[in-house]
Formats: structure tokens, C-alpha cells, sequence
């Protein structure tokens, strides 16, 4: 099995994005049997997200978790949906603005993940509670990049499982602490692969 993460780097107001952090902690320790999981970190820019969709090869992956961080979540988020919509004025780290309402004309208004995320919160045990199951995954460039790879999957008729996972931002004292994100990410991301290979 193929498995692909990503994070984002920094954007405006978050110098130090806690979705590079814990992508960073989760591949000096995770490992598994039979699954082979690579890892990268993706520009917080609209046309950096285009041309990395447009090139990557997404056939290869059984399984893509994309990582952003949600300033203002105190819970991880597990996103049921990539949503065709976004933020017109919201600039990214270039300084740039998407400039409309929608990331592409005349298909799909949202993609539900194939993921059964809640046969997932029923593996987490007492971790659980550090963890729900969202409806938006807002409207910025998580939803964006979360969009445009349904999109992809979806043209090129895919089977490849797509999940995109929010947490919170570890600067607040609100949020839970890098450590214990980590322990938690690994039991989701071992749920995840395990249903994969049962299904």
C-alpha cells in the first residue's frame, strides 16, 4: 500500500504551521508493515496547489491525508467533505486572492470522502475525545486543496481513499500539544489503512 501525507507550510499569520510540525514528528516514527508512506510539504498559494495537482501522479496512492491547521479548532477534524467553494478574497502566502466564489465552473458542488470516518472514531477508544467528524472543511486552501485532488481522483476514475485532517493550532493553550496530536494521528492513520486492507 502507497500512502501519501501532506501538510502546508506557513501562511499569513502562522509562522509556524502545527500540520508541518506533527507531519514532520509522525515520519521519524511511524512505520508499518507493507506500506510505504511519503511526505510532503505543500506551498499555502492557489497556484502552487494548481500546478501540484496538475503533476502529481495521484494513480500511485492507495491513500492521501492531507494536513492543515485550523486556528481556531480546539479538536482534530476529520473532513467529511471537499466543498466547490472559497474564500474570493482571502489572500495566500504570495499575497494572492482566488478572486471568485468557486474553484471550478459546472461540476460536483462537494466530494464526501470514501473513508468511513466513523468506523474510524470507533477504533480511537478514550482518544476519541480528542477527535470529531466535520462538515466543512472551510474555505480556504485546505478546502482547496482537498477539492482539487476529489477532482482529479473523480475525472481519472480512481479508487484512491482521500482524507484531509485539520488540528489545532498548537500555539493556543486551548488546543491539545504536539504529543498528544501525535498519539492520536498515529491511531487515525493506522484505522484508516486498516480499513483499507479489509475493504
Amino acid at each position: 500500500m502507497r500512502v501519501l501525507i501532506t501538510s502546508f507550510g506557513p501562511f499569513p499569520g502562522v509562522d509556524n504551521n502545527s500540520s508541518q510540525l506533527l507531519m514532520t514528528k509522525i515520519s521519524e516514527i511511524y512505520s508499518e508493515n507493507g506500506i510505504d508512506i511519503n511526505y510532503e510539504v505543500l506551498e499555502t498559494s492557489y497556484n502552487f496547489c494548481l500546478k501540484w495537482i496538475e503533476k502529481f501522479p495521484i494513480e500511485k496512492y492507495d491513500l492521501i491525508i492531507h494536513l492543515g491547521v485550523a486556528i481556531k479548532a480546539k479538536k482534530i477534524r476529520l473532513e467529511k467533505y471537499a466543498r466547490n467553494n472559497v474564500c474570493p478574497n482571502s489572500k495566500d502566502f504570495s499575497g494572492n486572492e482566488w478572486g471568485e466564489s468557486i474553484i471550478y465552473h459546472n461540476t460536483l458542488q462537494r466530494f464526501k470522502t470514501e473513508i468511513e470516518l466513523s468506523e474510524v472514531l470507533s477504533q480511537l477508544n478514550t482518544l476519541r475525545n480528542h477527535v470529531y467528524i466535520s462538515n466543512n472543511a472551510g474555505d480556504y486552501l485546505c478546502n482547496f486543496i482537498y477539492y482539487l485532488t476529489n477532482y482529479k481522483k473523480d475525472i481519472l476514475f480512481l479508487k484512491t481513499k482521500i482524507l484531509f485532517i485539520h488540528l489545532p493550532d498548537i500555539r493556543k493553550k486551548s488546543s491539545a500539544n504536539i504529543e498528544t496530536q501525535l498519539i492520536v494521528f498515529k491511531k487515525i492513520l493506522t484505522a484508516i489503512i486498516k480499513q483499507i486492507k479489509e475493504n
